[in-house]
């Protein structure tokens, strides 16, 4: 059985990063979600500033390394969500994941990321576009609430959801 590993980001793993944003940049195409990433997004200025900061996750087999997916995970409180249509569920510390990508190799790499996050860390948010069924459909079945809309820092909507585990 391929047994896989969350870990933080190395400097080897910058230059195949932006190909898994690419991949699913393509899916959300695939998908219907014509809106949310720009081509080129987040690109290599935003990759290599998340894994400066330390925010920067990767999903690997462990056995060869393969990357599988990646993710950024932000402690603190994100300014985008400081104003909200709607409510979050507390005001309590949490963390916030951004994006979350995996290359479509295997099914289950993203559900595999964000499940990890959450035996670790009791309070999270994130964000999705409308248009983004897939990762709605997966953070629903993974027990987060939708809260409202945020904007973000260009104006653009998105829906907010927060996981919260008592």
């Amino acid at each position: 059985m391929t047994k896989w590993k969350v870990r933080k980001a190395n400097k080897q793993d910058l230059p195949h990063l932006q190909a898994i944003y690419d991949l699913g940049r393509s899916f959300q195409l695939q998908t219907g979600n014509l809106q949310q990433w720009e081509a080129g997004y987040p690109g290599q200025a935003q990759i290599e500033r998340d894994y400066q900061a330390g925010h920067l996750y990767v999903l690997e087999v462990e056995e060869s390394e393969t990357l599988l997916a990646v993710m950024a995970l932000i402690p603190g409180k994100d300014p985008c969500y400081d104003q909200i249509e709607g409510s979050w569920l507390n005001e309590d510390e949490y963390v916030t994941i951004h994006r979350i990508a995996s290359n479509g190799l295997v099914r289950g790499a993203g559900r595999y990321l964000l499940k990890w996050a959450q035996d670790r860390y009791p309070n999270i948010k994130i964000d999705t576009h409308q248009d983004n069924g897939p990762m709605i459909h997966l953070l629903n079945k993974l027990s987060f609430v939708e809260c409202g809309i945020i904007y973000l820092e260009n104006g653009d909507p998105r829906k907010a959801f927060q996981y919260y585990k008592r």
